[in-house]
């Protein structure tokens, strides 16, 4: 073996690594830091130039970036600095210590959880989070996940039935039990990711904490998972209740398609009202007690002006259809995922913006501005 194998063997396998040695260079500066501050109220003739010293040759050494760097590292961890971070280190090693001695007899009863809730729905899953602050530290827990499908015209249920005062409380508690499905039995953090799912399906999530103790109340999250997108006619979007929108992936339009009119509906009919932020649709006179056929707040903005609608009748032969066309005020925004706000959403991140080409952004800037683009072709002919 030669000469420098051996040594590289050594450096490798028997000499502590870069990043121990700094990291216990720091401790020890920490813990002699009351004995530093005494030095140099006292002896700063002696200490200061030990000190210059002592960082010139870290300097050489190249030890100033591994130097910050661990620090930065400890104040990540703890957010307060070494110190505060050494006293997290030295508490978690009693809790460790505590529980190899007691084990389970220092456990306590879990408290229940809080802000339950979603942070990230797609067509086929959903990622819920919760908050849950320890009732002892010395007290260890883990989470049951389960999920079920929701179905029409049931509620959500949150943990239990209420009481009719005829004995029917069990009853309701009973089939607030029924259909969960067990996903985790022993999960530790406090987010999960649920899947597969089926698009456009509303589901009950409910999370415990649990322990030798025993468990919490449940906490119970409904959400909905987004649709899967309508792709038709080099457009992308969703389906409501009784409408469909498309908005087109090269420009800013949106293309909605009113269904179930009936087969003599005229259009003086019908009120159709298209404002910056809303959109209506309304019979004309408005029938007693009849609600809107579509109304809500738009997800974005629109240009009222540019907005057009047509009656037609039905490609099946049954009844008419309205079709609205719908201009975005902002241009090169991210597709919406929904026509209105409150209604289904669609999951736009399986859809890509086509982009447009050379020929069709020229066309747009000299529609625009056609004067300013004749000059630049113009100039360009020059050149």
């Amino acid at each position: 073996m030669s000469a420098r194998s051996l040594w590289s063997a050594v450096y490798s396998n028997v000499l502590p690594k870069r990043k121990s040695v700094v990291r216990a260079f720091l401790f020890s500066l920490v813990g002699l830091l009351p004995f530093l501050i005494i030095m140099l109220i006292k002896k700063p003739q002696f200490l200061v130039p030990f000190l210059l010293l002592l960082g010139y040759v870290g300097h050489l050494l190249g030890l100033t970036s591994d130097i910050m760097k661990q620090l930065r590292w400890m104040k990540r961890l703890s957010e307060q600095g070494p110190i505060f971070w050494a006293a997290a280190r030295g508490k978690r090693a009693l809790v460790r210590f505590s529980r190899w001695c007691y084990g389970d007899a220092m456990d306590v009863l879990p408290a229940g959880l809080s802000d339950l809730g979603t942070s990230k729905r797609t067509s086929d899953s959903a990622t819920i989070k919760w908050h849950h602050s320890s009732t002892s530290d010395f007290s260890t827990h883990w989470y049951e996940v389960q999920i079920r499908p929701v179905t029409v015209g049931e509620e959500a249920t949150h943990g239990g039935g209420s009481s009719s005062g005829d004995g029917s409380v069990a009853a309701a508690d009973s089939k607030a039990e029924e259909g969960w499905i067990p996903l985790l039995q022993k999960h530790e953090h406090k987010e999960v990711c649920l899947k597969p799912l089926s698009a456009g399906i509303s589901y009950e999530a409910r999370v415990r904490a649990t322990n030798s103790k025993g468990s919490s109340p449940w906490s119970v999250l409904c959400f909905t998972t987004k649709q899967s997108p309508v792709l038709l006619h080099g457009g992308a979007g969703g389906v409501g209740e009784g409408y469909r929108w498309l908005q087109s992936l090269k420009d800013e339009t949106i293309t909605v398609t009113l269904f179930g009119l009936p087969a003599l509906t005229k259009a003086r009919q019908l009120e159709v009202s298209f404002r910056p932020s809303s959109l209506t649709v309304a019979w004309l006179p408005a029938r007693k007690g009849a609600p809107a056929l579509l109304e809500g707040e738009l997800h974005g903005a629109i240009v009222p002006e540019e907005c057009l609608w047509e009656l037609k009748d039905a490609d099946d032969g049954e009844g008419r259809e309205l079709h609205m066309t719908l201009q975005k005020a902002q241009k090169d925004l991210p597709l919406w995922p929904r026509l209105l706000k409150g209604h289904p959403e669609a999951d736009m991140s399986q859809v890509k913006r086509e982009e447009k080409s050379l020929e069709e952004i020229m066309a747009e800037l000299h529609k625009a501005d056609p004067y300013g683009m004749s000059k630049v072709e113009k100039l360009k002919k020059e050149m």
